[in-house]
């Protein structure tokens, strides 16, 4: 009878600890809101009751779950896994009409500048096949123009189909221009060229 009497006294002297502390205030009532402010306002959450027991034992031993979580501030954050975002795509290729030129030491000059330095123009050839479909246009090249002035790295810019493609360049890789000059010493030329086929012929 005594030993059950002391049993109960004790389970109650623990289960109701000194009323004047707030945090035990806040477990008893289940009062999360108290309770989390007190942490955030740096309450002492090591304070212990007559008994010795904490917060957080007592938390534990009433089996408030989410008070002993709330006062369990030493526990490893959880942070959420959350996977980095792909790298953005690779920028696209440049098409022919981006292409640059490529000529260290080289000057632009319009093509209509440089079509009067032209001594040797050897005209296109109409493909037949282009001719037959009635495929006609202007193809425009990128050239280079050496110091001796002739024309290398030719690139089409645009143009109406590969049969003229292939054509203008055939001819405008065989044209000799008068050698461009800056300050005396000839330099080599970045400029277009445009070669038009028409269906009625050049």
């Amino acid at each position: 009878m005594y030993r059950a009497v002391l049993c109960l006294i004790t389970v109650a002297a623990f289960a109701a600890p000194n009323p004047s502390d707030d945090f035990y205030h806040a477990i008893r009532a289940n009062d999360l809101t108290q309770l989390r402010t007190l942490i955030s306002n740096k309450a002492n959450i090591d304070i212990k009751d007559r008994h010795g027991a904490t917060p957080l034992m007592y938390a534990a031993a009433v089996g408030s779950v989410d008070a002993v979580k709330a006062l369990d501030v030493d526990a490893p954050a959880i942070v959420p896994l959350i996977a980095p975002p792909p790298p953005p795509p690779p920028p696209p290729p440049p098409d022919a009409s981006q292409a640059r030129m490529e000529a260290p030491g080289a000057i632009r000059v319009s093509g209509e500048s440089q079509q009067a330095k032209l001594v040797k123009q050897v005209p296109p050839v109409y493909p037949e096949a282009a001719r037959q479909a009635g495929t006609s246009g202007i193809v425009r090249l990128g050239v280079v123009i050496t110091k001796e002035g002739r024309v290398r790295d030719i690139r089409v810019m645009t143009g109406p189909g590969r049969d003229l493609d292939a054509a203008a360049m055939q001819a405008v890789s065989q044209w000799v221009y008068q050698p461009t000059l800056l300050n005396g010493e000839p330099v080599e030329v970045v400029t277009t060229v445009d070669v038009n086929f028409a269906s009625s012929g050049q």
